[in-house]
């Protein structure tokens, strides 16, 4: 087997770092989550108003993610048996507006 010309690499100099978005801005969550969440019994759930699709996404990882990490946090109390579930959800008060409803479903 051999190697072709237009293979091989070539090192350059000085070539800019693109901007690095994988983090973005981070969404936040409401001042008491980690406290609701600790709380939460089965069967209980809240709600969290979002503003469009992007917004619901960026939302929906914030959230599981959050609840990811208090369950690996021993000092926390939230148990990696808790099991929670995120689903989209029509706003409880506002006809049109939508959000997400956050259960604990074990």
């Amino acid at each position: 087997m051999t190697i072709q010309e237009d293979s091989l690499l070539v090192l350059e100099n000085d070539v800019p770092l693109p901007q690095d978005n994988r983090m973005g801005n981070g969404e936040s969550l409401p001042s008491n989550f980690k406290q609701v969440v600790r709380e939460m019994a089965v069967s209980q759930s809240f709600f969290i108003e979002t503003e469009g699709q992007a917004h619901t996404r960026a939302k929906i990882n914030a959230i599981r993610s959050s609840i990811r990490r208090l369950q690996q946090d021993d000092e926390t109390g939230v148990e990696f048996d808790k099991k929670f579930s995120v689903r989209k959800y029509p706003h409880p008060n506002r006809e049109g507006r939508h959000g997400l409803r956050v259960y604990r479903i074990a």
